[in-house]
């Protein structure tokens, strides 16, 4: 896609998701048994630009359900959090 003339390609995902199920993620260092993953880490390795979003746009607007949206992502839930996701 191209915006303001320069080029982008964009990735989206969390980094911190679990493993796909029965395989490997295609930026793990680890790969090279097929010749369908050396491909992907070829290209994923050709990257030399990355950008990290770092704020939270979607619950912008409700901070409180964003902090606990962050502690589930850290596995860092409190008791509270687990009794209001519970309740509802």
């Amino acid at each position: 896609t191209v915006f303001g003339g320069l080029p982008i390609v964009i990735f989206l995902g969390d980094f911190n998701q679990f493993t796909p199920v029965g395989g490997h993620a295609m930026w793990r260092q680890d790969i090279s048994y097929t010749q369908v993953l050396q491909a992907g880490k070829s290209i994923w390795n050709r990257f030399d630009k990355v950008v990290f979003l770092t704020e939270q746009m979607r619950q912008a607007e409700d901070l409180l359900f964003q902090a606990m949206l962050e502690r589930a992502r850290s596995a860092t839930l409190t008791e509270e959090d687990v009794a209001i996701l519970n309740s509802q």
